[in-house]
């Protein structure tokens, strides 16, 4: 199984309406203007009242997550899950009509082995799985050593769940998102029809280039 991550910077290389710098209107209640990492770390809810809800909960999150990080005696990301939790919820990823989140329980098929593979939730519209998630809980696990191939790994083991559950090949691209700390990652595959077919019943070399980090 040949993996081929490609970094980049670019967003549209990822996300194709990138270069529109607009927020949507369902994301704005979430904007935080002028804020940085200091401003997070020295958060207070008092201080700033003119927050709504959503923004002050995830201020506190955030903060959260930037305190545990900096205590460098504590190896595990604790509070991680509360702030993840909150902005699938916020950014509508949850809504229970087009968009349906769950634990992810993937399977990876190799030949005729199975692997599981780390991803923490899958997301679900009405034709399968669109999108992973990653939590990298634990410091420098494999999540964090090779995060980028495992991320990779759980939405190819999406796409052969999509594979399983109707005849056709949809959705044919897939987005994964890797979240360190308070950094967040995203992945994004283009399938062609060969590979994920491939893997499953290898008998010649296919690679896969078209992975974008």
């Amino acid at each position: 199984m040949r993996i081929t991550v490609k970094g980049t910077d670019d967003p549209s290389s990822i996300f194709p309406d990138a270069g529109n710098p607009s927020v949507p209107p369902y994301l704005k209640h979430l904007e935080l203007e002028g804020f940085g990492v200091s401003q997070f770390l020295k958060y207070r809810s008092r201080d700033y009242p003119s927050l709504g809800k959503s923004q002050r909960l995830f201020a506190q999150r955030l903060q959260d997550v930037l305190l545990n990080r900096v205590d460098s005696s504590c190896k595990h990301d604790m509070y991680l899950h509360d702030l993840v939790e909150h902005l699938v919820s916020e950014c509508c990823l949850n809504d229970g009509l087009d968009l349906y989140t769950r634990a992810s329980k993937l399977p990876l098929t190799i030949a005729k082995q199975e692997f599981l593979v780390f991803s923490n939730k899958e997301g679900w519209n009405r034709k399968g799985i669109v999108w992973t998630l990653q939590e990298c809980k634990l410091k420098f696990d494999n999540r964090y050593r090779k995060g980028d191939i495992q991320l990779a790994a759980s939405l190819i083991a999406a796409c052969q769940a999509n594979l399983r559950q109707r005849t056709g090949f949809n959705p044919r691209t897939m987005y994964g998102l890797k979240v360190l700390g308070e950094e967040f990652f995203f992945c994004k595959i283009d399938f062609d029809t060969d590979y994920p077919i491939h893997i499953l019943n290898p008998k010649t070399r296919v690679d896969f280039p078209s992975i974008s980090t």
